[in-house]
């Protein structure tokens, strides 16, 4: 039932933040993908309330390494941000 639901894209490109917001409180978040960034953002103006205080909310890192053989932690903007948002 659940993978019926849309899929909410977090990320900046093409996206502008009060849009996201605007939208995240307007509908029940289940699924979502995005930024650490642009998700540290949303956090901070409450869009993701709803999601982040759900029992059954999972955050999904994706650490697999890039053509560099970076992680999304061996950068220092990018990490940051990630452990900001888990806080």
């Amino acid at each position: 039932q659940d993978l019926k639901r849309p899929v909410a894209k977090l990320f900046a490109k093409h996206l502008k933040l009060e849009e996201q917001v605007e939208g995240l409180t307007k509908r029940r978040l289940r699924f979502g993908f995005g930024t650490p960034h642009r998700l540290l953002q949303l956090a901070e103006q409450g869009a993701l309330n709803a999601f982040l205080t759900n029992p059954k909310a999972v955050v999904v890192l994706d650490l697999a390494p890039d053509v560099k053989k970076m992680t999304l932690l061996d950068m220092p903007m990018v990490s940051n941000d990630c452990f900001q948002f888990l806080r």
